[in-house]
């Protein structure tokens, strides 16, 4: 499963009245078709179409890798107090509902886009949208991987200066992380939500021909098309794409990038939905341009960029 996933969720509409549960307890499946909610609807196979296209999926376990809820889909997902690992966080991230009598978290419940309903609210049937959840606004961060130097000495320190009476903040980093990384992954304030990325971009052909283009061509495109044209509308879509598989409906106010030396955490902040996104540049980037290039950055692209030295 997974391999024909992305066509299938762009091509199907959404099948109504369809339900697509993913468990591995009968018993659940079965309490599940009982609920008033679903008693006229059919109960499909998991598969690739089904969790593509059906009206509702239900869980009691992490969602595959790849899976990305489609509008018009309602996901609903069962929490009992298992660990949260990164694949389950990713579900959850996801559920427009979670049924469970376990406290979640304060940083995960905070960032929640789904409404947390008690077991006995879901078996009367009570299920409300969420309300606003406050004048907090939610900081995307990529902290540079973790390495022993001093981006992570510093976003350590910033992450534990912040005030967060006004701020939620989602810390993202990849699975790989060495153990010493992982060390200090751990050291960032707990009121952080780290949320560590699983399984692989979901890329059509020519997306990925879109991306290599950039890679390997951005100077050219830059010049040609200027600041707000040079990104073709492939690589915003797989980078959006990519960035709702990992954070399902979360919204963010402010993206950061700490780092600035990877392509890949550039693109997921320059191409999110959030007002505000900064990246940081932590050696003097215009003498590094000047250098190579020859000429000032002003001069060459027709537009000024100020860079604070941290």
């Amino acid at each position: 499963m997974g391999n024909g996933y992305l066509e299938l969720y762009l091509q199907e509409a959404i099948r109504e009245n369809r339900v697509v549960i993913v468990s591995e307890q009968e018993r659940f499946m079965e309490d599940v078709m009982a609920h008033p909610l679903f008693k006229e609807m059919s109960m499909e196979p998991l598969s690739d179409k089904g969790l593509a296209s059906v009206e509702y999926v239900v869980s009691d376990t992490a969602m595959p890798r790849y899976f990305l809820k489609k509008s018009g889909q309602t996901y609903i997902h069962f929490y009992r107090g298992e660990p949260l690992e990164p694949m389950l966080v990713r579900s959850l991230l996801h559920a427009d509902y979670v049924v469970s009598d376990d406290a979640l978290p304060q940083n995960l419940q905070e960032v929640l886009h789904g409404t947390v309903v008690s077991t006995a609210d879901w078996k009367r049937g009570l299920l409300t949208l969420k309300h606003e959840i406050g004048l907090k606004k939610t900081i995307l961060m990529y902290c540079g991987g973790f390495k022993n130097n001093g981006i992570t000495t510093s976003a350590i320190n910033l992450l534990h200066n912040l005030d967060y009476n006004r701020y939620r903040v989602i810390v993202i980093d990849s699975e790989g992380l060495q153990e010493d990384c992982k060390r200090n992954f751990e050291k960032l304030d707990p009121r952080v939500l780290r949320v560590t990325v699983v399984g692989d971009m979901l890329a059509l052909p020519e997306e990925k021909i879109a991306e290599e283009r950039l890679f390997t061509k951005a100077h050219e495109l830059f010049v040609e098309f200027g600041p707000q044209h040079f990104l073709e509308e492939g690589v915003e879509r797989l980078y959006q794409r990519e960035l709702a598989r990992i954070l399902g409906q979360t919204e963010v106010d402010i993206a950061i990038d700490f780092d600035g030396y990877f392509k890949y955490w550039t693109l997921l902040m320059a191409t999110c939905g959030a007002q505000q996104k900064l990246i940081y540049q932590h050696n003097e980037m215009m003498q590094e341009y000047s250098k190579k290039i020859g000429c000032g950055l002003q001069t060459s692209c027709g537009f000024e960029c100020d860079f604070l030295t941290v």
